[in-house]
């Protein structure tokens, strides 16, 4: 990234999650909360984590009426989703309404995209398959990935829904500044602070689970103790949102129900947990302390940078629990955990090897005022991802994995920092 600010930050990261992982290493280990402050942001500190919003639901405008199940399905080129609304097959023909001439359409598409910025990329069709009317939408302004511990089943990420709800606004934050702002850019931070607040809302049953998961692996007594406080953290992380969310909305918002589909199912495989935590923890994590630290950076609403700073030295704090973790479940488990974790590895390298296409923007007029209160673009989002892996997860797993050896040829962008 040019006029990196982050980049002592990021060299810090890796410090700290390297004298956790090597043995025998003589690494300095900074101190928790020595990273995301005010303070250090002037020397290129810190932040909070990203994303986009909440939007609304609707129903009628269709030939026949909605339901309100709709699905998002990921298209290979970037920024493009195609959108499915599931309608009854009453007919033979359906035409599907157009979303600029239909508002149930637009605010069902709105609610599946989670606030983010989209543009109509020509006229819907139907799946019979499905009985889906389906568009083709461009995409902007949203968080490129899912930062932080998400709470998955069967590989897909879960979260409650937002409702009018005052229960999770209280706390000692303070308010954002929002009398200048316009009712679009309110709008489009109400969004984005509802996602947040919804994806730390289900980290707390991810860390719940992951408790859980330990336990059965019989793990030692601090590193459970150190995911229940890992939960309450995100307890705090989600109400923080919800504050700021309910601030640019003008009205409270909180979580609903959560649904767990009727059980919650423990793994009990010491290499899928590793494996698992790696991608949720080592990976995740790491890029949303570092996220939070450009975030951080280009804030200006003092009440912002209060909520940024405290996510992002707990998303630190969460990443050196996965990182011990790993450490404690490749001493135990051995082959099958070390085989787990090569392949995650491997995959991630080619994930980062991959041609990067250009991320779409949110508008202009939006992106100061965005910025000022703590939201960044997707191109920034995907270039502090590609640093977090290239300057910290790599090097610390291949330490992991290699012992000294990996330390004593660094990869070029650890060794050049």
């Amino acid at each position: 990234m040019t006029n990196d600010p982050t980049r002592p930050f990021r060299t810090q990261l890796h410090r700290r999650f390297l004298g956790l992982v090597s043995t025998g290493l003589l690494v300095p280990v900074l101190l928790a909360g020595s990273a995301c402050t005010s303070k250090v942001t002037v020397h290129g500190g810190a932040g909070g984590q990203g994303g986009a919003g909440e939007g609304g639901t609707g129903e009628g405008g269709y030939p026949v009426p909605p339901t309100t199940s709709t699905s998002v399905d990921p298209n290979p080129d970037p920024g493009l989703r195609k959108v499915c609304a599931k309608v009854p097959l009453a007919t033979s023909v359906v035409d599907c309404p157009s979303i600029d001439d239909d508002q149930a359409v637009h605010d069902l598409i709105g609610d599946q995209l989670l606030g983010c910025g989209y543009d109509f990329n020509g006229k819907a069709e139907f799946d019979r398959d499905t009985s889906s009317c389906c568009y083709l939408i461009y995409e902007y302004g949203c968080t490129s990935g899912l930062t932080g511990r998400p709470y998955t089943v069967q590989g897909e990420a879960q979260r409650a829904d937002a409702m009018e709800r005052g229960s999770w606004t209280a706390g000692n934050v303070a308010e954002p500044m929002v009398d200048d702002l316009s009712p679009e850019a309110r709008q489009a931070l109400a969004d984005a602070w509802t996602r947040d607040a919804l994806m730390e809302h289900a980290s707390v049953a991810s860390f719940g689970r992951f408790a859980l998961e330990l336990m059965a692996l019989g793990a030692p007594a601090e590193l459970l103790a150190a995911a229940h406080a890992a939960a309450i953290d995100e307890v705090k992380h989600a109400a923080e949102c919800f504050k700021l969310a309910s601030a640019y909305a003008g009205h409270a918002i909180g979580p609903d129900r959560f649904d767990f589909e009727g059980q919650v199912s423990v793994e009990k495989d010491i290499a899928a947990i590793a494996r698992a935590t790696f991608e949720e923890g080592c990976i995740n994590e790491t890029w949303a302390s570092v996220l939070a630290a450009e975030q951080l950076v280009l804030a200006r609403d003092p009440a912002v940078k209060q909520v940024l700073a405290t996510i992002c030295e707990d998303e630190a704090r969460h990443a050196e629990l996965a990182w011990r973790s790993i450490r404690w479940m490749l001493e135990v488990g051995g082959t099958s955990v070390r085989g787990a974790l090569e392949e995650a590895v491997a995959d991630l390298e080619r994930r980062l090897a991959e041609p990067g296409e250009a991320a779409p923007e949110e508008p202009a007029e939006l992106r100061d005022t965005l910025l000022a209160h703590g939201r960044i673009g997707a191109r920034v989002q995907e270039a502090c991802y590609r640093d977090s892996m290239v300057e910290v997860v790599l090097p610390c797993v291949k330490a992991l994995l290699l012992g000294d050896e990996a330390i004593r040829s660094p990869s070029p962008a650890v060794a050049s920092v």
